[in-house]
């Protein structure tokens, strides 16, 4: 199927894709099965978005396949009239992709996101390479290839998909209220007379039940109402959960039907739990890639806040195995820790890919004027896994590293992996205040150690008597290229560094290169503010309770007295924090938590974090999250729990305030 043309915008310097204002894109091209699309090729020569001179290629040619393998035969190739080099002279190359062959039908079969490259041939009229690109795609199968009859109708009652079920045991339990028992609203508000259940926004409701309660009367005060639970009945999971008032409207006996959720697989023997993990990781904007998978499959997305120091975690969990069918995000924030007392953190340094051939001979280059005791630490680069730190003195990291003038000069080995994007970090370096001996020195502030080269001692140190968390990060010697940083560990470079009575030694290598002067760069650890240290903790006296329990009587997890507790699932204990595990719980009993002043309690979200008890399943108000106190044999206690409607273990976490 013939479809309408593509327009690709591709960096030749870059060696990427960018759009139309070249800007660089992540999200690759999708060819499918059958297809036979155009894609127009508009070529920038570099980052001001000039147009490259193909005027020296007669021909080219392209192909799509999985591997780079050369003994397999690739899913499609395009020659001779399926390429148009009419617009060579404004950058732009189209080719015409064939995907209805054999072989791409063989590989993409049953696949929805299956990764390829594109690569485009370029020659010249003597039949040498003047142009090669390749970048990444994403080819799949189709549905229905060949077409045909339409399928025979299904008769009688429809059959509830798989997936359908799981979703809907994922929905939440919603609560309306009204006036009424015709128009529905969230809140209860004055006036009310009704409620009624659903599971999600988009679920069956129940039928109206009564509140307890009437309209104001004018005489004296009746009896208070009661809540009582009745039966708790499973159901199959195919069928709908239901609430039913078999009492009265001021006595009354809630009756449950709750479904089952889908059975399960049981777990392999002999392997270690794990914690919630994801199949595949990138940018927000690359989950899309992923609408394809399976019902389960997780994408992890991160967002770095660097001046609020935060990272925000987005776990999406396929729904179905629809297209695009996902849940709402897992949404989990990491903060980072404030500066120190002493010192402020560098900010790193973000660069793109330096142009021109991996032979040894690229180099990145920058200045520092507001940081002129940094030193580079690490250096990293951007790949799909996320960032990869470069090995120093190495052909496949940084080969030499350079200060001139105030200018850094990082040379990339000539085996450095490909890479578009990456960042330097930096060490802060620590000032020395110069002694009689004019090598030995005392530190005193934030610049680097000045030394001159030691003589037949081959060592010199530094004295650290007055920072003793001190700490040598890099020992650069000064070259005609400027400052040269020295491997560790290496006879060309500092073979070794001694801490002894307040002095750090170091010892050069026999085979360093000439010179006369250097520094050594430092960091410290960075005090503390004291100002910030929390005050001690609130002793905890007394016993703590927790399990679960049934009752007929109560009506809220704040009613729990002595009685409940010595049912066999409360346990009674004399620790203080930690985590516990509850269960396996019944539908219609309470899970109860009483704690001594100077704890508080969670329970487990499923995906191990922490969050609080639900306070109104099951009917308003049931439970409690230490607002309430009960009185146990003279002692106070705080009332945390809920009310349960589902089987199941139940993880709590016991924490001091």
């Amino acid at each position: 199927m013939e479809l309408s043309p593509v327009d690709i915008y591709y960096n030749l310097s870059w060696q990427c894709r960018t759009d139309a204002d070249n800007c660089r894109l992540n999200l690759p091209p999708h060819l499918r099965y059958k297809e036979q699309p155009w894609w127009n090729l508009h070529l920038f020569a570099d980052e001001e978005g000039n147009r490259p001179d193909l005027s020296g290629i007669t021909s080219c040619r392209a192909a799509v396949d999985v591997d780079l393998m050369s003994d397999t035969e690739v899913m499609c190739r395009s020659l001779g009239d399926s390429i148009d080099l009419s617009s060579l002279a404004n950058g732009t190359i189209s080719v015409r992709l064939d995907a209805n062959t054999t072989d791409f039908l063989r590989k993409v079969d049953g696949k929805e996101n299956l990764a390829a490259k594109f690569e485009l041939w370029g020659y010249s009229a003597h039949g040498e390479v003047e142009l090669y690109l390749t970048f990444r795609i994403v080819c799949s199968g189709v549905v229905d290839p060949e077409g045909g009859l339409p399928p025979e109708p299904v008769e009688g009652d429809p059959v509830i998909r798989a997936s359908d079920l799981e979703a809907r045991i994922a929905r939440k339990l919603i609560m309306e209220y009204s006036a009424d028992g015709i128009s529905a609203h969230a809140e209860l508000v004055d006036g009310d007379q009704y409620y009624r259940i659903r599971h999600g926004e988009n679920g069956e409701p129940s039928a109206w039940q009564p509140l307890l309660y009437g309209p104001p009367g004018s005489g004296t005060d009746g009896k208070a109402a009661t809540i009582a639970i009745g039966t708790v009945t499973d159901v199959e999971y195919e069928d709908s959960a239901d609430v039913e008032n078999a009492g009265t409207a001021n006595a009354a006996v809630l009756n449950f039907k709750l479904r089952a959720g889908k059975p399960g697989k049981d777990g392999e023997d002999g392997k270690d739990g794990t914690s919630f993990g994801y199949d595949a990781s990138g940018e927000l904007s690359e989950r899309g890639v992923y609408d394809g998978e399976a019902a389960g499959f997780v994408f992890a997305a991160v967002v770095n806040d660097a001046e609020a120091r935060t990272a925000t975690w987005y776990f999406y969990k396929k729904r179905s195995s629809s297209y695009g069918d996902w849940y709402d995000p897992l949404i989990k924030v990491e903060y980072g820790g404030r500066d120190g007392a002493n010192s402020a953190l560098i900010p790193c340094v973000e660069f793109t890919a330096p142009p021109g051939i991996l032979d040894g001979t690229r180099y990145l280059t920058f200045t520092l004027k507001n940081y002129p005791a940094a030193w580079v630490s690490a250096v990293v680069i951007d790949t799909p896994r996320g960032e990869v730190q470069l090995p120093f003195n190495h052909d496949q990291g940084i080969r030499q590293i350079y200060k001139r003038s105030g200018a850094f000069y990082l040379y990339f080995g000539a085996n450095v992996p490909a890479f578009d994007t990456g960042r330097v970090y930096f060490a802060q370096g620590i000032s020395p205040e110069r002694e009689n001996d004019g090598v030995s020195a005392s530190i005193t502030a934030l610049l680097p150690v000045e030394f001159t080269h030691p003589g037949d001692a081959g060592c010199f140190f530094i004295n650290v008597a007055d920072m003793p968390e001190a700490a040598i990060t890099s020992v650069a010697i000064d070259t005609e290229d400027g400052e040269l940083v020295l491997p560790y560990g290496s006879d060309r470079g500092v073979e070794k560094i001694l801490r002894n009575d307040n002095k750090l030694f170091v010892y050069l290598g026999t085979n360093i290169s000439a010179f006369t002067t250097g520094r050594v760069y430092l960091s410290r650890l960075i005090a503390a503010d004291t100002s910030s240290i929390p005050s001690a903790p609130v002793p905890v006296n007394g016993n703590i309770y927790y399990g679960f329990f049934e009752s007929s009587t109560m009506t809220a997890i704040s009613q729990i007295s002595a009685a409940e507790l010595t049912h066999p699932g409360v346990i009674t204990s004399q620790g203080s924090s930690g985590k516990f595990e509850i269960g396996p719980v019944t539908p219609g009993s309470w899970t109860v938590v009483l704690l001594p002043e100077g704890l508080t309690a969670k329970k487990d979200d499923g995906f191990g974090g922490k969050v609080e008890f639900s306070l109104h399943n099951g009917a308003p108000n049931t439970g409690a999250n230490g607002t309430a106190t009960v009185t146990i044999d003279g002692s106070t206690y705080r009332v945390f729990g809920e009310f349960n409607l589902v089987a199941g273990n139940v993880t709590i976490y016991i924490e001091e305030l």
